[in-house]
């Protein structure tokens, strides 16, 4: 084990009966966890159906962001970046294409 391994194990079992705690301190709402996200990023989406509530909140700063570059393996919702109007703000890319962007994708 190296030495960081252990300072980090240390540091977990220091945390005891407090690691609920310190794992709800750390805990942020959607909005303010895409906030970080500026025009130009990269965002990618785990395999599967996308969290709803951070799709929801990247889409609503349609507006505001340009150029943000969306990697979905497997669509499981459509939050609106699909449709052409929106590809200023998000550049999707697609690794399966699902029923949920299989329209959008072919219109493109």
């Amino acid at each position: 084990m190296s030495h960081r391994d252990n300072l980090a194990t240390l540091h977990l079992a220091n945390l005891g009966i407090e690691w609920k705690r310190h794992y709800e301190s750390r805990l942020v709402t959607a909005q303010e966890a895409v906030s970080h996200i500026k025009s130009g990023d990269r965002v990618a989406f785990a395999r599967g159906r996308e969290p709803q509530a951070l799709g929801l909140a990247l889409a609503a700063r349609k507006d505001e962001l340009k150029g943000v570059k969306v990697h979905i393996p497997q669509p499981g919702r459509d939050f609106g970046w699909y449709d052409n109007d929106w590809s200023d703000s998000f550049e999707i890319s697609i690794g399966i294409n699902m029923v949920p962007s299989r329209q959008a994708v072919s219109d493109r």
